[in-house]
This record gives C-alpha cells, sequence and structure tokens, in this order.
C-alpha cells in the first residue's frame, strides 16, 4: 500500500490566496493524500472558498491562539505516514507530494527530506528562486543554514515519543526552528534537490514585519541553549554556545537590516562579540588557518589582527595568489592545510565547494567555519 501524506494547511482570512493553494493540491497526481486545514473563524470568504473542497479534505473551523495553535491542532488529527505544511499563501508545484514520497523510499533513515522552492509575490510573480543544498545538525543549530519549511516533508514517526505524536506546542512558538532541532538531534535531515512549492512575500507576511524578530530570536536562542545541554548532542558540539548565538544574531540582523536598520546594526555587534569570543578560545588551543586571501579574505584578516587572534596559515585555492603575503603570512594552496585544526573560511560565494574539500581533507563540521564578513565592519557597541 502507498504511504499516506497528510497535508496540512493552517489558514485565516486569506481568500485572496486560499484558492490557489488548495488547487495545488487537489492537482498533485499522487493518489494517498489526506489535507487538513485548520480554519481560524475566517469571516472574508475564506471558508466559502474552502467549502467547494469539502469533498478533498478535512475541514476544522474555529477561533485559535494563531498559526501555532493551529498547527497543533492539525498534528492531532494526522493519519499519515508523512507530513508536509502547505500554508495558505503558498502552493505545492505539480509531482511534489509523489517527490516527497519517493525520496523517503530512497532515503529510509531520513527524518526530514527537504528541497528547493520559488520565492513569489503577491501576484505569485517570481522573485528568485532559492536552491537549497545539505545542512548538518551543526549549520541548523547555529542558524547558518535554515530548512525551508514550505519544501520539507517529515516522516511522522520521527515526530513520536513512547508511541504517541509529541506535542508541538512544547517545540514551537513562532517558528518551526525548535522542531527541526528536535528531530535533527536524533535523526538524519536530507537534501534532496528538486523544485518543490512557491513560497510568498507579501506585506502582511510575518517574516516581512520586523517587530516580529525579537521574539522569534528569543524562542531560536532558547532552543539553541536548551540544545547545548542535552546529553544526546556529542560531546564535541557543546562547545558551540558562542558560535550558534552568534550565527542566531547575524541571522537576525540580515533579516531586519532593511527594516530597521538600527536594530539590525545592534544585532550585527553582538554577533561580532560572540563570533570574537569563540575565535580567541580556539586560538588560545588550536592552530587556526584562513581559507581566503581575496577581498572577504583581507578583511577577515584585519578583523582577526585587531582582536589579537593567531592565524598560522593562509589558503586559498587561486593559484594567483600563492606566494603572495597576507599579514605576514605567504598564501598557500590546500595542501598547506596539514596541521591546521581550525579553518575560518573567508570565500562566501564559494563555500559550498571549500566545505566539502575540507571534509574530503578530514575535517569535520565543527573544524571549519564561515566567517560572516558583513558584520566585521559595524562599530560594536
Amino acid at each position: 500500500m502507498l504511504p499516506k501524506v497528510s497535508l496540512i494547511t493552517a489558514v485565516k482570512n486569506r481568500a485572496k490566496y486560499i484558492e490557489n493553494c488548495m488547487r495545488s493540491v487537489v492537482e498533485q497526481d499522487y493518489p494517498n493524500i489526506e489535507h487538513i486545514v485548520i480554519d481560524g473563524a475566517s469571516n472574508d470568504g475564506t471558508l466559502e472558498i474552502l467549502e467547494k473542497y469539502r469533498d478533498r479534505i478535512r475541514l476544522y473551523s474555529e477561533a485559535d491562539d494563531g498559526p501555532v495553535d493551529a498547527f497543533a491542532k492539525a498534528m492531532e488529527k494526522v493519519t499519515g505516514d508523512i507530513i508536509g505544511f502547505v500554508m495558505s499563501d503558498e502552493r505545492y508545484h505539480p509531482g511534489a507530494v509523489e517527490w516527497a514520497v519517493k525520496a523517503f523510499e530512497a532515503h529510509p533513515d531520513a527524518a526530514i527530506i527537504f528541497g528547493d522552492y520559488r520565492v513569489v509575490d503577491e501576484h505569485y510573480d517570481l522573485m528568485y528562486e532559492w536552491k537549497s543544498s545539505p545542512i548538518s545538525f551543526t549549520q541548523l543549530l547555529c542558524c547558518e543554514k535554515t530548512i525551508p519549511a514550505s519544501a520539507s516533508f517529515i516522516r511522522t514517526e520521527a515526530l513520536k515519543q513512547q508511541g504517541k505524536l509529541v506535542d508541538v506546542k512544547e517545540l514551537i512558538q513562532f517558528n518551526e526552528f525548535g522542531l527541526w532541532v528536535w528531530i535533527a538531534m536524533q535523526h538524519e535531515i536530507r537534501y534532496v534537490p528538486g523544485m518543490v512549492a512557491d513560497y510568498m512575500l507579501h506585506s502582511s507576511s510575518f517574516t516581512c514585519t520586523p517587530s516580529f524578530y525579537p521574539k522569534l530570536l528569543q524562542e531560536k536562542e532558547k532552543v539553541i541553549r536548551t540544545a547545548l545541554e542535552d546529553p544526546r548532542i556529542p560531546t564535541k558540539m557543546r562547545n558551540l554556545n558562542d558560535r550558534a548565538l552568534g550565527g542566531l544574531f547575524y541571522w537576525g540582523a540580515e533579516s531586519v537590516i532593511e527594516g530597521a536598520p538600527e536594530q539590525g546594526n545592534a544585532w550585527f555587534a553582538r554577533a561580532k562579540r560572540l563570533f570574537s569570543s569563540m575565535l580567541r578560545d580556539l586560538s588560545g588551543a588550536k592552530e587556526l588557518a584562513l581559507f581566503g586571501a581575496g577581498t572577504e579574505g583581507r578583511i577577515a584578516a584585519a578583523f582577526l589582527e585587531a582582536e589579537n587572534i593567531t592565524i598560522t596559515k593562509i589558503i586559498d585555492n587561486n593559484q594567483a595568489l600563492w606566494g603572495t603575503e597576507l599579514k605576514g603570512k605567504e598564501v598557500k594552496g590546500a595542501d598547506a592545510l596539514s596541521g591546521a585544526e581550525f579553518v575560518i573560511v573567508a570565500c562566501s560565494r564559494w563555500y559550498e565547494p571549500i566545505a566539502r574539500q575540507l571534509e574530503s581533507l578530514g575535517f569535520t563540521e565543527t573544524d571549519y567555519w564561515r566567517i560572516p564578513v558583513q558584520c566585521l565592519n559595524v562599530r560594536q557597541a
């Protein structure tokens, strides 16, 4: 029997968008879908649109306390083997559900499968395509990469404790970050290439509101601190506090800098202090290498020098830079990384291939880190 896929939609007063969301599910060619729709007592015509799909959805309409409350109610009604989330202003691409089922079949140990998505405006016109990439637990916890909820599916079994679904309200307050961390702490997460969904940005989106982010950062900080104290994570990851919190505030700053520049710069400055603390601790115990001698490498090198952080090697893949000097150190190729215990990567454009290169040389995800150059130019408060 084909696995059942439970799709969850939380909606309130989204008459402008809900039809496209519904149609994107109805037009999926996978035959074993249950679509659970939790409506928060809409009064703008949303319910009338949903009634048109009554024979294809499980519809529940009552007042709720917001998206997380609606999501928790939906989770109590799930009967499928796989769970997906398509919000009222999002839509799946044709074949998305079958893609997820096949991905789980190909990767039986994965608890989360995620793919790629398009970011669209309120008219569904393309703003840009987001191509995801593999993500480690360290990168997730340190907010260096994110799992896109609109392009993600979860194996239901991964959400169970002692045979019962976990109470998602214990994991989520404003954002799914706590859910991802809780699952990834125990199970494999897997990126599978494929365009899965459209994610909409518009003025009424939570993610377009700078005032939303302080509460979100508080929630994420709590998740990070709790995870770092959890006995299930490897001992080597317990010292990630400064890196994780620095990554959190850097992510927050990037998210609000255009709409709330004062808040953004304050968070950049806090991230900078945390990263400085992390690197000073490392430099006292390990040989540090800087990977990158171009523009970003020079910025990073100046910052490290100002913070009295000792770099023993300067590395770059560009042979034209080999033999030149940066801060009194000769630039060499990756072969010279022998003996380095931690690598600071200052090449944002080429980070993914450099990460793979480092891993091929025996470095693990806690042995290298991409320095976020943007926050280095922010004056500390």
